[in-house]
C-alpha cells in the first residue's frame, strides 16, 4: 500500500455519511449512541439475519453466499469487520460470525473497539465465570463496567456470545485520559504509510463533515490524532492477539485506505504481515471498492 494509493482515493460523500455514527463519538469515547431502529430487527434469528442482503467480493468480483464468505474468512489470520455502530443488523451479523466461524476453524481471539484497555481485567474475569453461571444482562453489564455509550440493546447479543467463547476477548480502545492527552497534544502515531498527508486530509474532511465543522477548525488536529491513535492501538492489539483474530470496529477504522490496516502495515513494515481480510457492513455501497475492503455486505 503506497502513499500514491492513498492520494488517489478520497472517500465519497456517501462514504463520509456512513462514517458519521463513528466520528460523532470521537471525543466522548462513544457516549450515548442512539437506539433508534434496533427494536424492529430483534425478532430475527441470526440465520435469518445472515440470509439478508448482498455480499460482494470487492477484490474478485461477483457475489458470495454466507457460507462462501465464512470459508474465505476462515483462511485469514486477521479479520477486520467494519460496522455502523447504530445499525442493529450489523451486530447480528457480528454475533453470527462469532458463533459460526469457529465451526470452520478454531478461534484465536476477538478484539473490540467497544471496550477500553482499563476494562480488560473485568472482561477476563467475566469470561472465566460465564460458563458456570450465566449472569443477567444487568449483572453482566456491571461486571464489565460496560459503557452506556455502546447501548446494550445494540451490543448485548454480541457481547454475551463473546463471553461464552473459550477464545480471549481483548479490549482495544483508548481510555478517556489517553483521549484527553492526545486531544491536547495532537500527537499522531509515527509511520510511513499512516503519515501520508492524504490520510489526514481525508480524516479532516470526514470529521468536519460529520461534526458540521469548518476546514481549519483548531479542534481538527486533536481529533485527527485521536482517530489515528485509536487505529494504532487496535492494530497493535491485533498483532499481539492470538491468531486467528477478529476485530469488530467502525467502518472508517476498518478501511484499508486509512484505518487499522494501514497501521498494521506500518507496525510490520520490515516483517511479513499476517493475512488480513476486511469485511464492511453497510446500508449502501457508498463507492467502496477493492481498495477499501475485501468484502462488502449491504442490504441488511
Amino acid at each position: 500500500m503506497t502513499g500514491a494509493a492513498h492520494r488517489s482515493f478520497p472517500l465519497s460523500a456517501a462514504a463520509r455519511r456512513l462514517a458519521c455514527g463513528l466520528l460523532a463519538l470521537l471525543l466522548t469515547a462513544c457516549q450515548h449512541l442512539p437506539d433508534a431502529g434496533d427494536a424492529g430487527h430483534r425478532p430475527r434469528t441470526l440465520s435469518q439475519a445472515a440470509a439478508q442482503g448482498r455480499i460482494q467480493s470487492l477484490a474478485g468480483g461477483g457475489t458470495l453466499t454466507p457460507d462462501a464468505l465464512l470459508e474465505e474468512l476462515a483462511q485469514a489470520d486477521i479479520v477486520i469487520v467494519g460496522e455502523r455502530h447504530d445499525a442493529y443488523p450489523h451486530h447480528q451479523i457480528e454475533e453470527w460470525l462469532v458463533r459460526t466461524l469457529p465451526l470452520r476453524r478454531p478461534a484465536g481471539s476477538y478484539v473490540l473497539e467497544m471496550a477500553t484497555v482499563s476494562q480488560q481485567a473485568r472482561i477476563d474475569a467475566a469470561q472465566r465465570a460465564f460458563p458456570e453461571a450465566r449472569p443477567t444482562d444487568e449483572a453482566l453489564q456491571a461486571q464489565l463496567a460496560w459503557s452506556r455509550g455502546w447501548p446494550w440493546r445494540q451490543y448485548g447479543g454480541l457481547v454475551t456470545a463473546l463471553m461464552a467463547q473459550p477464545a480471549p476477548v481483548l479490549a482495544a480502545n483508548l481510555d478517556r485520559p489517553e483521549v484527553e492527552n492526545i486531544l491536547r497534544s495532537g500527537a499522531r502515531p509515527a509511520g510511513t504509510l499512516s503519515g501520508d498527508p492524504a490520510i489526514a486530509r481525508t480524516l479532516a474532511d470526514t470529521i468536519a463533515d460529520s461534526h458540521g465543522m469548518r476546514a481549519g477548525d483548531d479542534r481538527l488536529d486533536g481529533m485527527i490524532a485521536v482517530q489515528m491513535q485509536r487505529d494504532r492501538r487496535m492494530a497493535g492489539t491485533l498483532l499481539r492477539a492470538p491468531k486467528p483474530a477478529i476485530l469488530f470496529t467502525g467502518n472508517i477504522h476498518a478501511l484499508k485506505t486509512l484505518g487499522v490496516p494501514v497501521h498494521l502495515r506500518d507496525l510490520r513494515a520490515d516483517q511479513t504481515l499476517p493475512r488480513v481480510k476486511v469485511l464492511l457492513l453497510a446500508e449502501e455501497s457508498a463507492g467502496f471498492d477493492g481498495r477499501h475492503a475485501d468484502y462488502l455486505w449491504t442490504g441488511l
